[in-house]
């Protein structure tokens, strides 16, 4: 794999992927969060779902915490989900701003 390519198959996980899209699209909007040891595949698995989901939605926000400098404190993270939240309520996030979230 070189940089920047992306991975096309996503092995083993399918049942996982399918209940978090379920939690994430059925019934009323909530809060799914996924908890587990460093290591074990919360991103990939996250990253997997968002790709899917945000297909079919544009009602989702996603976050991984700890990632990038801005998400790594509670307030860092409640900062950027409160500014990524008021982007989505005026209808666009400054494109200069998009890879910060």
């Amino acid at each position: 794999r070189g940089q920047g390519a992306k991975w096309t198959t996503f092995f083993g996980r399918e049942a996982m992927v399918k209940d978090v899209k379920s939690a994430l699209m059925e019934g009323p909007p909530q809060l799914v969060a996924v908890f587990g040891g460093s290591g074990c595949g919360k991103t990939a698995l996250l990253s997997m779902v968002a790709s899917q989901v945000c297909a079919k939605s544009q009602n989702v926000v996603i976050r991984f915490c700890g990632t990038t400098a801005n998400t790594d404190t509670a307030l860092g993270l409640c900062n950027t989900l409160t500014k990524h939240l008021h982007w989505l309520q005026k209808g666009a996030m400054p494109d200069s701003q998009a890879s910060n979230y």
